[in-house]
């Protein structure tokens, strides 16, 4: 992705830099056009023709970049600029300092588009249109002109040796430039890989963490439904029977703990203060076993009960449960028992119409 988006970034300013040239050299044409035909001269023909020929290999660089082929456009720049070096050097010879700064500018601009092998090709044959433009300047006068003076060999050589390091010196800041260039795209792509992985492991984690938050809810919900479930457990298990108005009866099913004593216990002053019962006929029938310490427990429930001013009837009490309580050394006194049920619904009623009568 990375790659892609500097090939289209280079594309780009590749094509602003062409249609820009592509612009001024079509004004540069119409006003040579315009002076050729006030003054024409022979020169002017060659120069017409170099800028013609400009014309188009810069067309054809355009039309190259559009398809996404941007070194092999800037390499069709640069040889329009070196070919327009030896034809400038032929029509005008006086111009030869802007003629020698073709080539540079051309391997200047070729440098950031072109790999180093291609760069180093370009650099040599710059180099050597910038010793032909010279040589074609001095000694060749096509259209009679005034004549430039001649050059020492000397200079020749000076120029020739200053050229090669200027290309030299540009062949190595294009190396450096071009290398450092692949250590950046290398470092943004692995930023880039680096950051789509973050991005996964981001995605992973979320959907992880919202597994999480779901099976906590699933779990919450399903705690709430499980406690929901024990308290009616809990109150099927101790089921406080309203038979009138003062008189309740709690049947006890099953084996007794201490978590079920509490229950019966709170179940019980709870309902008794609720419907202001003053008769509670607790069923111990169903009970299979009752020790010292249940016994003690069943005790204090009545005893918790006499304090909000009612009175339980215990009923279905077997022999072996009879002489558990009395070995027990319990405090019976407040303790009123009868045979059986019925027995016990009768005493409560009894009591319940002698307390009427009496009110």
């Amino acid at each position: 992705m990375a790659e892609l988006d500097n090939d289209r970034l280079q594309q780009q300013r590749f094509a602003r830099i062409v249609r820009g040239s592509l612009i001024f050299l079509l004004a540069f044409i119409c006003y040579d056009i315009g002076l050729q035909i006030l003054a024409p001269k022979p020169a002017r023909y060659l120069h017409l023709a170099n800028l013609l020929g400009l014309l188009g290999f810069l067309t054809a660089s355009y039309l190259v970049n559009q398809r996404g082929r941007t070194p092999q456009a800037m390499l069709l720049v640069a040889t329009a600029m070196l070919g327009s070096c030896i034809m400038m050097a032929l029509s005008n010879p006086f111009a030869l300092p802007v003629i020698l700064m073709m080539p540079i500018l051309a391997l200047i601009l070729a440098m950031l588009y072109l790999e180093q092998t291609m760069a180093r090709v370009l650099s040599v044959v710059a180099w050597l249109c910038m010793l032909l433009a010279t040589i074609l300047a001095y000694n060749v006068n096509l259209f009679h002109q005034a004549v430039m003076p001649s050059m020492e060999i000397s200079d020749f050589v000076g120029l020739a040796v200053l050229a090669g390091i200027a290309f030299l010196v540009l062949n190595l800041f294009q190396s450096r430039l071009r290398n450092n260039f692949l250590k950046a795209t290398q470092a943004q792509k692995e930023l880039l890989q680096a950051q789509a992985v973050m991005e996964q492991q981001i995605i992973e984690r979320t959907l992880t963490l919202s597994q999480l938050q779901q099976t906590n809810t699933e779990q919450t919900r399903l705690l709430a439904e499980v406690e929901h479930q024990r308290l009616i457990i809990r109150n099927l298990s101790v089921p406080i029977l309203p038979i009138d108005q003062r008189t309740l009866v709690l049947p006890l099913v099953g084996s007794l703990d201490q978590q079920r004593l509490n229950d019966v216990r709170n179940q019980a002053l709870q309902t008794i203060s609720q419907l202001k019962a003053r008769y509670l006929v607790l069923d111990i029938t169903g009970v299979p076993l009752i020790d010292d310490q249940i016994a003690l427990s069943l005790v204090r429930i009545i005893e918790a009960l006499k304090l909000l001013g009612a009175k339980t009837i215990l009923v279905g009490v077997r022999p072996d449960v009879a002489a558990s309580l009395a070995n027990g050394n319990l405090q019976l006194g407040s303790v009123t028992s009868a045979a059986t049920l019925q027995e016990g619904l009768d005493y409560a009623r009894t009591q319940s119409k002698a307390l009427a009568k009496i009110a």
